[in-house]
């Protein structure tokens, strides 16, 4: 059932450069899909979308066309694009995607690209308390980080942002979000993931703004793609304490390699923290360059430890 809602969610698209799966590591079956678009992808048409699509996709059709063009005053600060889809299958439309725009400079404190691409692609205005949270969330970040990925989750109604500042060590994400007024038990969240601490020299940070900082997180623990032993621990600690199957771990490890010209690696492990249901993991794993047919893409999932049914 996962493999149909993957084909039936990509269906639409013609290629694209990479293409990230995200897989919850516990029972479910869900798969999340997100495509990498570069300029060269929209110039080229793969992105072109064909019913049925909800009318708001146009919005974004518009806003990829003009980062695109050539001369485009976004094409400096933005250099991919991923556009995630949630829920594939639910509905007979291809759901509305979240969509992250990958920095290609530092300007987190004042970011007018960003708040005026929100606005091009949801529609509304981005308040000014948004606007200022963003600004000193940006001042708030330890010497010498960044926000490499800022995020709309364009399905929701509360039109938060989300921001990644990666290569942070697990203790001075901790300081950052003590910095940046998060709300919720740091004592609490430093016990939820001792598990990770001795694993990962650094995790990636992802949290949201809206405009207040939000309680839900991401961490996003990266180890070596060719450290087989790493993925190997890193995976059976997580079977050990109940945040996977033991099936899936196995067919993660089996995923990296290359076939047909296509390049499939693992990305990362993602902990993610639910105030009310604690932590949960999810793995991600892409395939990319050269130019990937989407129907390939989805084919390649066929894999039911991963997915269940």
């Amino acid at each position: 059932h996962a493999i149909d809602r993957i084909l039936a969610g990509v269906r639409p698209f013609r290629s694209v450069s990479a293409v990230v799966f995200e897989c919850r590591l516990g029972a479910s079956s869900d798969v999340d899909v997100s495509f990498c678009l570069t300029d060269e992808d929209v110039r080229r048409g793969a992105f072109e979308p064909d019913g049925p699509f909800d009318p708001r996709w146009a919005r974004v059709r518009a806003w990829l066309d003009a980062w695109a063009a050539p001369g485009s005053p976004d094409r400096p600060w933005v250099e991919v694009v991923g556009l995630e889809l949630d829920r594939l299958g639910e509905d007979p439309t291809v759901p509305l995607p979240s969509i992250f725009w990958q920095t290609a400079r530092d300007d987190s404190e004042d970011p007018r690209w960003l708040f005026d691409a929100v606005e091009a692609v949801s529609g509304d205005p981005v308040p000014p308390r948004l606007r200022r949270a963003v600004a000193s969330a940006a001042r708030a970040l330890p010497a010498g980080r960044f926000v490499s990925h800022f995020a709309l989750m364009l399905p929701r109604a509360d039109r938060s942002l989300r921001m990644v500042v990666p290569r942070l060590p697990l203790a001075s994400a901790f300081d950052y979000l003590a910095a940046i007024g998060w709300p919720g038990e740091l004592c609490r969240l430093r016990r939820e993931l001792a598990v990770v601490a001795d694993r990962v020299e650094s995790v990636a940070l992802a949290f949201g703004l809206g405009p207040e900082p939000l309680p839900g997180l991401g961490f996003e623990c990266y180890l070596p793609g060719t450290d087989r032993a790493a993925w190997e621990d890193l995976l059976a600690v997580l079977v050990r304490r109940g945040l996977s199957t033991p099936e899936k771990p196995a067919a993660l490890l089996e995923w990296p390699g290359t076939s047909d010209g296509f390049h499939r690696s693992l990305t990362h492990v993602k902990l993610v923290w639910h105030p009310q249901r604690g932590v949960e993991a999810k793995a991600y794993f892409d395939i990319q360059e050269p130019v990937i047919p989407l129907a390939a893409a989805g084919a390649a999932m066929n894999d039911e430890r991963l997915i269940g049914s």
